[in-house]
């Protein structure tokens, strides 16, 4: 697949509650696969403020989530070690994971 193939991209844009994190994001899992079988589509983009980082979520939990554990369906596009805040501090709160299709079509272009 070429991304000049990908004819539709399907976005989940969404601010995770610093308090339901876990919960959110495992899910995550169970949306893309009803966005999936809705639209009919795997170019799907979850993208948004997580809080996957910092006092939010452990790195037991982290590690733990489907949208990690589920290496032959999600990719993700920004690594922990990335600081996305504007703050003066170190985490990764915003997140991209994709469907491994997808990830493998944007890194061909």
């Amino acid at each position: 697949m070429s991304l000049s193939a990908l004819s539709e991209l399907v976005l989940i844009g969404l601010h995770v509650d610093p308090d339901t994190v876990v919960q959110e994001l495992q899910a995550l899992a169970d949306v893309h696969k009803a966005v999936a079988r809705r639209w009919k589509t795997d170019d799907i983009l979850i993208m948004g403020d997580f809080n996957a980082d910092s006092r939010f979520i452990t790195r037991k939990n982290l590690d733990g989530l489907v949208l990690r554990t589920n290496t032959d369906t999600f990719t993700w596009l920004i690594s922990d070690e990335v600081d996305t805040t504007t703050a003066d501090s170190d985490y990764t709160y915003d997140r991209f994971p994709t469907f491994y299709l997808l990830f493998c079509c944007l890194c061909q272009s």
